[in-house]
């Protein structure tokens, strides 16, 4: 038994040891290829300009825009510390190891719910196939989600340990890197005591302040002022960006009912109607989910019912839905909405929750294959285009908002020790 054990260990150390090697070997290449037009170029020039005294959000380095917090600047200025290859290459590696860590955490907060581990881990393991694709898009173009997704967890799992202030101090962490994880921020603050608003808004003044402090008042105020003008206020106008890779709920109504002004020479277009009616219709339709996920939290709330898993979920398909930019990297948060999905936490065993999850299972298995080089660039259009995404993230938040109300759900437990 004993070198059962060990011949067992040693295997595991080797395929560690095989897919770090993979892992630094991808670094290197994806940061090598990293150019000026890439996401991560914009990361690393706004930490170069905040180092260097510039404004954030003049285009200063020549990188894309800039559309995040003058926070995430602050942090971001620990990539400006390196060439930008290197910088690139050493933010590749630590992707792969939010990567692992968001699985670790994943696990951590579903065996609240799960005490098979067995059962517990093949769901981690097709949860992670379902949402692979999305966490390569992720790597690929050496995105910011994965730490937004990590912080998130974090702030859940910290949350059930009773410890708030840390709870709040993680997701707000998390809204000033990118800011659609505030929806969390609204569920803390429900959820929490009379306390928790505070603690919230006291992290919010001070994360807020370090920029100013470091770069100047005059600087930094100017700063928060051209983020709100340059990022919030146009979306706050109505602000569209129709791309077929732009799964948002504001991109699927407006492709679905105007026709297409990108150049990549597809028109989505489904229904023949005015702007005005296009626009009335997204208000219409954000109200409605934001108002079924703040109706899911403020009931099980007030009704004492303990947090539950389809609740979550509900919170992660709204960021994903009723934020302003979708694309295919954010939903790394796919994760848990698929764990939730595979586990089904609830008493119900029915046929229509069987023949429910088996529709939503098999398009996510659908979509986790569908590419430029599985499927080819004119069906790709079209998936991005006729919103097969935010189709099946709709579903979902329907499905889950009926179980979480009405099929018994379960609560979240912490295991012994942990409160």
């Amino acid at each position: 038994m004993k070198y059962q054990g060990k011949r067992l260990l040693f295997w595991q150390y080797f395929a560690g040891l095989i897919i770090a090697g993979l892992c630094v070997s991808l670094s290197i290449s994806i940061g090598y290829q990293t150019g000026i037009s890439s996401d991560f170029t914009v990361f690393w020039n706004a930490g170069k300009n905040f180092m260097q005294g510039n404004p954030l959000y003049s285009g200063i380095g020549g990188a894309c825009r800039f559309i995040y917090p003058p926070f995430a600047a602050w942090v971001f200025q620990v990539f400006a510390l390196f060439p930008l290859h290197v910088a690139a290459t050493l933010y590749g590696i630590f992707n792969f190891i939010l990567y692992f860590l968001a699985l670790y955490l994943t696990k951590q907060v579903f065996s609240f719910i799960i005490s098979d581990s067995k059962k517990l881990n093949i769901a981690l393991l097709l949860a992670a196939l379902l949402s692979f694709r999305y966490f390569w898009y992720h790597f690929h173009f050496l995105q910011n989600n994965i730490i937004v997704y990590v912080l998130c967890m974090a702030g859940i799992i910290f949350f059930y340990k009773k410890k708030q202030t840390a709870s709040a101090g993680f997701f707000v962490f998390a809204t000033l890197i990118k800011v659609y994880p505030v929806f969390f921020l609204i569920w803390l603050v429900i959820r929490g005591n009379f306390k928790t608003l505070f603690i919230v808004l006291g992290f919010l003044l001070v994360f807020s302040i370090i920029p100013i402090l470091i770069r100047g008042y005059s600087q930094g105020i100017s700063d928060l002022k051209d983020y709100n003008i340059t990022f919030i206020q146009p979306f706050e106008h109505g602000r569209i960006e129709p791309q077929y890779h732009n799964h948002s709920l504001s991109s699927a109504i407006y492709k679905a009912t105007q026709h297409s002004n990108e150049g990549d020479g597809y028109d989505y277009r489904i229904f023949n109607v005015s702007m005005d009616t296009t626009i009335l219709i997204y208000k219409i339709s954000f109200v409605v989910l934001f108002g079924m996920m703040l109706f899911l939290i403020i009931r099980n709330r007030f009704l004492n019912i303990g947090i539950t898993a389809y609740e979550l979920a509900v919170i992660f398909l709204s960021m994903l839905l009723l934020s302003g930019i979708t694309w295919e990297y954010h939903f790394v948060t796919l994760l848990f909405v698929y764990m939730v999905l595979i586990t089904n936490p609830t008493q119900n065993k029915s046929l229509a929750v069987i023949i429910f999850r088996a529709f939503f299972l098999s398009m996510a298995a659908v979509l986790s294959i569908v590419g430029k080089d599985t499927v080819g660039d004119r069906i790709f259009h079209y998936f991005g285009g006729y919103n097969a995404l935010t189709i099946l993230m709709l579903g979902l938040m329907c499905y889950f908002f009926y179980c979480d109300i009405f099929m018994k759900s379960l609560p979240m437990k912490p295991k012994e020790g942990l409160a």
